[in-house]
């Protein structure tokens, strides 16, 4: 039996937060104050990783990035957490995404606006350079899912050849309807769900039936 320091890999995007929080959502065309502002590394993989630092495990971020100075920031940030991004691909010439987010204290609403002008989704080809045996649990966040669709099966084909504590535990988050296909679903060990892919995806009306839903689309007779 071989030993390995487990390491959690999470697959997707890293953008820049700017955050606003707000009494009340502004009206349109309308000037109003916060009651606080502040920037931080974002994207659903990125803060994954943030958590898992947190928690002391260790934890690689895989993604597309800039070489904007932008970009500097956020990768000096995964850094200073212990956060690998070894084998982050960095464009040259691109915008790093940015995504303002507005965050309502009487409402409890949170409303985003993302940009992603130019920088390229990570593809199977950036994937296939990682080192699958430095992994323990891989996550995916399905950009682009097609190619999402080859890194699991991937993974999947290496969980058949090696011994069983060697095999990588899948998952994979569905979050937008309509972008994320719930087939990829059915290449993952655990699948995390949002509220409104349940509600509109699946039609869910609640977490039980979001929960039966999704077997029946992803399980083979």
């Amino acid at each position: 039996m071989t030993t390995r320091n487990p390491c959690i890999l999470c697959v997707g995007i890293c953008c820049m937060d700017v955050i606003q929080v707000c009494d009340v959502y502004p009206e349109e065309d309308s000037d109003i104050r916060s009651k606080h502002g502040r920037w931080q590394r974002g994207g659903n993989p990125s803060n994954n990783c943030t958590i898992f630092a947190q928690m002391g495990m260790k934890c690689e971020f895989m993604g597309s990035l800039s070489d904007s100075a932008m970009s500097t920031v956020l990768l000096e940030d995964f850094k200073k957490r212990n956060i690998s991004t070894k084998n982050c691909v960095i464009h040259r010439d691109c915008e790093t995404p940015l995504s303002s987010v507005l965050l309502s204290l009487k409402n409890g609403t949170r409303t985003i606006v993302h940009s992603n002008p130019n920088l390229p989704e990570i593809t199977f080809s950036d994937f296939a350079r990682c080192n699958l045996a430095e992994y323990t649990w891989i996550h995916f966040e399905p950009r682009n899912p097609p190619e999402t669709r080859r890194m699991m099966e991937s993974v999947r084909k290496w969980n058949e050849k090696v011994a069983e504590e060697e095999r990588i535990t899948i998952s994979l988050e569905l979050e937008k309807p309509g972008k994320h296909p719930v087939d990829v679903a059915e290449l993952a060990d655990i699948v995390f769900i949002s509220r409104i892919y349940a509600e509109t995806e699946l039609r869910a009306t609640d977490k039980r039936s979001a929960v039966a839903l999704m077997r029946q689309r992803v399980e083979k007779p």
